[in-house]
């Protein structure tokens, strides 16, 4: 199986939603190239999805106090 180089970078020290049709590597991506200490909300899991999808406001609620990306 021949791998496909890819070119794309995360911005740096920006927040960024990364959208694409499924099975193109988005998840594969993100899991071997964002730090360790980011913030990562998978909107596949349901409970996710329902409960920011009711009060998108709660997102914050995600981010641990004294973060600092």
């Amino acid at each position: 199986m021949q791998k496909i180089q890819r070119i794309l970078s995360a911005p740096d020290d920006q927040s960024f939603f990364l959208f694409g049709p499924r099975g193109v590597g988005k998840t594969t991506w993100i899991k071997n190239f964002i730090s360790k200490n980011d913030i990562y909300i998978d909107l596949l899991k349901s409970s996710n999805y329902r409960e920011l999808l009711a009060k998108p406001e709660i997102i914050e609620d995600n981010i641990p106090k004294n973060f600092s990306g």
